[in-house]
């Protein structure tokens, strides 16, 4: 589905991309991480029980996807 695992991983994406909140939090999580595998881990921890205003819920495989390959390690504090 539009190159996402399945319906979860993609609506997962179009949120953490499109929505401000989510968008944000996903990039401060980046520029307070040495290494995006923890932003990653930061990024879920604070969105895992919850679910996308689509009904997708906020997996670690899902945050992963979205957060993987977007150009975001320019943002690490390293």
């Amino acid at each position: 589905m539009n190159g996402y695992r399945d319906w979860n991983h993609y609506n997962v994406a179009l949120w953490m991309h499109n929505d401000r909140v989510l968008y944000y939090t996903m990039l401060e999580a980046v520029q307070f991480s040495a290494t995006l595998e923890q932003a990653i881990v930061s990024v879920y921890n604070e969105l895992k029980g919850g679910k996308t205003q689509d009904g997708a819920p906020f997996t670690l495989a899902a945050v992963r996807e979205a957060m993987e390959g977007q150009e975001l390690e320019e943002f690490l504090s390293a």
